[in-house]
């Protein structure tokens, strides 16, 4: 190989652009786990209900089996999960 001519190895990679103008983008933690990716978490029963096993009600959003009051579908605060 000609040592003139750079290999995929040594050559620097352009640097990635994101949309939107530089938003801080949020990406999940390392290791961390929210239980918002399979559970919603219903506030009257205080009950992780599995998303799959969650009612619907007429307008389409997801209620608790148990009491029928409006689930919750991220964090109040709506930060990172971190346990």
């Amino acid at each position: 190989m000609n040592a003139a001519t750079p290999t995929p190895l040594t050559e620097a990679a352009p640097a990635p652009t994101r949309k939107g103008g530089g938003k801080a983008v949020k990406k999940p933690l390392h290791g961390a786990f929210s239980p918002y990716n399979a559970f919603y978490y219903c506030p009257r029963c205080a009950r992780w209900i599995p998303k799959e096993s969650a009612r619907r009600n007429a307008k389409g959003y997801p209620c608790c089996p148990y009491c029928g009051s409006p689930l919750r579908t991220k964090p109040r605060n709506g930060k990172r999960w971190e346990p």
